[in-house]
């Protein structure tokens, strides 16, 4: 039995081969992995759910990752918490 120790980790990810390519890479390091196809899915998420961590596409349809995260680190403070979401961004944009 492995002993390490495995994260619960929501993606938020609107492109079918990045998706496949993301679960291909997280799987061993999740005990759940969670995806979504935008950044209003991924706050909704965050707000129903505990993760150890987020990763964020910058560019999605109906909420990009940018302002997902915007709204998530406003929705911390109106908590009062002194903790932060870890989020990563993560793109296949080249520029």
């Amino acid at each position: 039995m492995n002993s390490e120790k495995k994260f619960k980790i929501l993606v938020a990810e609107d492109n079918s081969i990045n998706i496949q390519v993301a679960r291909y890479i997280l799987s061993p390091l999740a005990s759940e992995l969670v995806f979504v196809l935008n950044g209003q899915e991924a706050i909704d998420q965050f707000l129903n759910v505990k993760y150890d961590l987020i990763l964020m596409d910058v560019k999605m349809p109906v909420m990009d990752g940018y302002e997902a995260t915007q709204k998530i680190r406003q929705i911390e403070r109106s908590r009062g918490t002194a903790e932060h979401m870890p989020i990563i961004a993560i793109t296949a944009n080249n520029m």
